[in-house]
């Protein structure tokens, strides 16, 4: 009441300014979805090679966005620059970014319920790699891409112009971040486990 009759007490006298509250965005339906709470146990405890996580991150304009995709036992990130996000584009990109890989490195791929994955099937097909889906609003499901995520950001700050970035420009920031020696890795770099994990399984 005293938001909508008297806004000059709320300017006077509140803490806060009113906020209107903003909906989550819907959720565009994806058919036959498989929830993280079916992944297996060993791929939450990040115990073995070939488990990865997938995400987009926008920046300004919001037509272009790099594709993240990292690994979580090495936290080995891969990235590409893309001008839209539709859902056959994306499979075409998931392949082109896995296929030279060997099986042993292709298991499982953890995803939102973002609309570009709705052609989830196809992808387990191309890949052979089985796709889980996050619960909605809910990116602690996916820790590592959000990591990676936010550290990207420390080289293309949000409000950049994307069509400025060239790949090569975003392969170098890829290199620096895959040769950064991690504590969680024991220093070793996430381009040293993911050439031999047995490294971290030794260490740990």
């Amino acid at each position: 009441f005293i938001y909508e009759w008297y806004p000059e007490l709320v300017k006077k006298y509140f803490r806060k300014q009113w906020i209107p509250y903003r909906k989550h965005p819907k959720i565009e339906a994806i058919y036959w979805r498989t929830f993280i709470d079916d992944r297996p146990q060993e791929v939450a405890e990040r115990q073995r090679d070939g488990d990865r996580e997938w995400d987009s991150i926008e920046w300004k304009w919001h037509k272009w966005s790099i594709t993240t995709l990292v690994e979580r036992l090495s936290s080995y990130v891969q990235a590409r620059i893309h001008g839209d996000r539709k859902a056959h584009n994306v499979t075409k990109w998931i392949q082109e970014m896995l296929w030279h890989l060997p099986k042993s490195k292709r298991k499982t791929l953890t995803v939102d319920n973002g609309k570009e994955f709705a052609d989830h099937m196809t992808i387990t097909c191309i890949t052979n790699m089985d796709v889980f889906f996050a619960h909605p609003h809910s990116p602690w499901h996916k820790p590592i891409i959000e990591h990676a995520n936010k550290l990207f950001r420390r080289f293309i700050p949000k409000g950049s112009c994307i069509k400025s970035i060239t790949q090569e420009q975003l392969d170098t920031y890829v290199y620096i971040l895959n040769n950064k020696p991690r504590k969680r890795l024991h220093y070793l770099t996430p381009t040293q486990v993911f050439l031999n994990p047995q490294l971290i399984c030794i260490l740990n």
